[in-house]
Formats: C-alpha cells, structure tokens, sequence
C-alpha cells in the first residue's frame, strides 16, 4: 500500500501467468522494472501523492465549477484594475504584481530588470518562512541572471541571503507558503544554489523549557519535510542556558459556568505573586486576541497593579477621544443632533440628564430644527438650571469662536484650540488620556493631508484601526498579543484562554 511491490507479490493477478518461456521473461522483466525503480525514492514520493488526487468522474459538477470560475476570474481581475484606477489607490497583492509586471518575465527582461541586475549585488530577505508566492517569484526575477554573473565574476559574486525559521510560519491566512521556503532552501533561485545553515541554539529559555518544548511539540509536526504539502518536520533546539525551574510549564484546567471569572483572578493571583517575587523581572500576559486580555487587565485595574499593554484597546473606547469624536462630528454637521447631544454630555459641558431633556423638548416643540439653533433660542435659557445656563453659554462661546475661525487655520489646530477653549484638557485626568487626544489629533491632520476634510466617516473608519498602547515606567506586566510577542523575553508568560 505505502511501498513499492516485492518480487514475490507480481502474480497473475497483476496480469503476469506463468507457464510459458515468453510469459516468464515478461514477469522477469517486470520485476527487474521494480529493482531498478526502487532506487529512486523520490519517484516513490511521486507516485504516492498522485494516490491522492481527486478521479475526474466522481466530481462532474466540481469540475464545471471549476471552469467556470476560471472563465470569470479574469473579468473580475479587470473590473478591480479600473476601481483602483478610479479611486488612485490599490492594495499589497496589486503592489507585487505590478513589481511582476515592471520586470518583464524570465525570457523577456524589461529595461529595468536589466538596469536593476547592473544596481543591486547583494540581496537579504528576513522572515522569508511567511513567503508568499508573488514575492517569491519576485526574487526569482530579480536574480534571473546572477548564477551565470557568478560564473563569469567568482571574486566579486552577487549574494542572496534569506533568514527564517519554517516551525515559525504562521501567516498562512496572508497567502504564505512555507513550501516557497522550503523549495529555496533545498533547490535555491534560478540555479543559484543556497548554503543552508541550520541554528539550533536557544539563547532565550532555560534548559527545562527548551527540553518541554523539544518533547511536547516534537510530535505535534510531521516527520518529514514536504514541500508540496508545505509540511515542515521538527527542529530539536539546544538550550545555552542550563538550569531552570523544576516545573517549567503548567496548565491549569477551568471548567463550570465561572470558568472564565476563575481562570483570571488566578492569574492575577499568581501576577501578585511574581510582583512580590525578586527574582521575577518581568511577566507577560500574551492572548490570543485583544478581546482575551481585556478582562485579566480589569481585574488588575481593580488591584491597582499596573502594566504595560501594547496595542491592546481601541483608540475609539477612550473617553477622550470619544469627547473629540462628538466635538468633530458637530462641528462637521450641525445637523448631527446625536453628536450635539453628546457634545453637551461630554466632561467640558457635562450636562445633567435632566437639563438634556429639556432641551430635547423644547427642540421638539419649536420644530425640531439643530440642536445648535435650539441653544440660541431665547426661551430655553428659563427651562434650564442656574448651573447648565453657564454650561451652555460657555459651550456656545467656544463654538461660537470655532464657527468663524474654521477657514482660517488648519483642520488639526483648529479642533485643538476647541478643544482647549471647551477645557478639553483638564477633563483628561489622566497622562494616558492625553496621549489618547494626541493621537488623535494627528490622525485628524493626516485626513486633511489625504484630502479627506471634516469627514466624519473617514475618522471612524481610521479610529476603528488605531490601538492604543500603555506604557508605565517600571511595570513589570506586559499585555500583549501572541504575534507580538514573538521574539521577545520575559521571566513568567501567561497564554489564557486557550
């Protein structure tokens, strides 16, 4: 089933009787077939992964499928070439392609990939095991001619270097193929053949966790490399540091309707712990999404225990910059009556609910016309509180001033000064909500540059993508994502819900 047959297993009913001198020499012949073949193991490989494709006949349907989508692929490729066209924008696979295109092929070299092997000699790739084909390829252009340059200049040769680790790939969902890493390791680009160079060496971890890890993930990979497959067998490492816990690596099981509330105040608990414990530097709180951290980091809120987070929360959460959002939003439409609403909420006006409906009330009643035109009624000043009365004139002062000075300064300094005239700043009690404000700020300058202008879509859209980071002098706690944590160092790690 899984290797090639024995002698003794080519019978008749593989079609070879015996019983004459000519059937007899075809079955030796056969058989001398089968020796021969079985000393090239690759052709083996070959064969048994041809087992696996799919027969044509059982899959009629799937296969018309297929054509199909083949005939409407292209068609749609070139309606996306127009929008980018029309829009003056495209995205990263679009960027590679047309590098692809600037170069010509292999056979044809466009002027610039000629000019280009004259320019660069030397070529290093980092990160090369989340390769994805188009950048794969794209070396494969850009070195088209060096084997042959080499050949003929062995004492100043062009040099390819690619860095990477195949166990460490993990953008499969980006289009990346560790096969790609593979296939260069082992046959290299246009016939220039690489020297591989294998590190095992741990710097990193003690000895106890490397040998866990050699012992735990050893069996999680295939035992071969394949490149077709883009399998990638297990690499045992080498601890340089010798020593370590007795029990390196622990798991804790939670279970019960309670499960996630216990599964983080036990690793508060054991946080505090490490906090106390001098020999503890530094601890590492790692999920796998922002949405797993955000309940240990309240927990910890609550025990005063600070830490450092990395791009955990949204910038679009924070109270400030939630009292900007409403500043820009009014600003921009004044017919934006939930932004007003939210305006006069904010901590600068910070009217009380029952002030707010009666303003909503007496806006109803005149019509329902802005809630900016409302303010200036005259009879809504005797249906207000002594204390909104200066609330709201303070507020109609300050976006008074704002109103006639829109045209005069730039869009980002325009809204800082609003927003310093409204008290924006003494509402931020905190240094982080400062820096919140900041960053926000900035992304209002890059919309003006981008010529997006008081959009309030365009700043949603940008908030939605923009994290926030927190940095504390001396924290010993260090919230992060496990992507980002890659490559770094920390005396305790915690990986909760798993």
């Amino acid at each position: 089933q899984n290797g090639w047959r024995k002698p003794r297993g080519v019978t008749k009913g593989q079609g070879f009787p015996v019983g004459t001198p000519e059937r007899k020499q075809r079955k030796a012949e056969f058989v001398a077939l089968l020796l021969e073949l079985q000393e090239q193991p690759e052709l083996l490989a070959a064969l048994q992964e041809l087992r696996t494709l799919p027969a044509l006949e059982d899959h009629g349907e799937n296969w018309d499928l297929v054509l199909t989508v083949s005939r409407l692929l292209p068609q749609l490729a070139a309606h996306l070439l127009l929008v980018f066209q029309a829009r003056g924008q495209v995205d990263y696979t679009q960027v590679a392609l047309s590098a692809l295109d600037a170069l010509g092929s292999a056979d044809a070299p466009s002027e610039l990939a000629m000019r280009l092997d004259y320019g660069i000699s030397h070529i290093l790739v980092d990160e090369f095991q989340d390769t994805a084909i188009n950048q794969y390829r794209l070396i494969e252009r850009l070195t088209a001619d060096w084997l042959e340059y080499n050949q003929n200049n062995p004492d100043n040769p062009h040099t390819l270097m690619v860095v990477g680790d195949a166990m460490q790939s993990i953008y499969r969902f980006r289009n990346a193929n560790v096969g790609l890493f593979l296939k260069a390791r082992d046959k290299g680009f246009s016939g220039l053949k690489l020297t591989s160079l294998q590190l095992r060496c741990n710097f990193r971890s003690d000895s106890t966790v490397v040998d866990w890890v050699n012992k735990v993930f050893c069996d999680a990979f295939p035992q071969c490399d394949d490149i077709a497959r883009s399998q990638v067998s297990y690499t045992q490492a080498a601890s340089v540091n010798i020593g370590g816990a007795a029990k390196p690596v622990s798991t804790e099981l939670f279970y019960g309707e309670r499960a996630a509330d216990e599964e983080v105040l036990s690793i508060c608990d054991q946080i505090e712990k490490g906090i106390a414990d001098a020999s503890c530097r530094s601890i590492a709180v790692l999920g796998r999404s922002r949405k797993s951290l955000a309940p240990i980091m309240d927990e910890l809120d609550a025990r005063g225990i600070v830490y450092n987070a990395q791009e955990i929360a949204a910038l679009g959460a924070s109270p400030v910059v939630q009292g900007l959002t409403a500043l820009f939003s009014a600003m921009a439409n004044r017919a934006d009556a939930l932004a007003w609403i939210s305006l006069l909420r904010a901590p600068w006006c910070g009217l009380r609910l029952e002030d707010l409906l009666q303003i909503a009330r007496h806006r109803r009643a005149l019509g329902n016309p802005s809630v900016w035109a409302t303010l200036h009624d005259a009879e809504l000043a005797a249906l207000l509180s002594d204390e909104a009365r200066l609330r709201v004139n303070a507020l109609c002062n300050a976006l008074s001033w704002g109103i006639a000075h829109r045209q005069r300064l730039a869009m980002r300094v325009w809204i800082e000064q609003l927003w310093l005239k409204l008290q924006g700043p003494a509402c931020a009690v905190e240094p982080q909500q400062h820096s919140d404000a900041q960053q926000v700020l900035e992304i209002i300058e890059t919309m003006e540059a981008a010529g997006e202008g008081l959009s309030v879509a365009a700043l949603k859209r940008r908030l939605a993508d923009a994290k926030i980071s927190r940095e504390v002098a001396g924290a010993k706690v260090q919230f992060m994502t496990l992507h980002k944590s890659k490559g770094l160092e920390f005396d305790w790690v915690f990986i909760p819900d798993l």
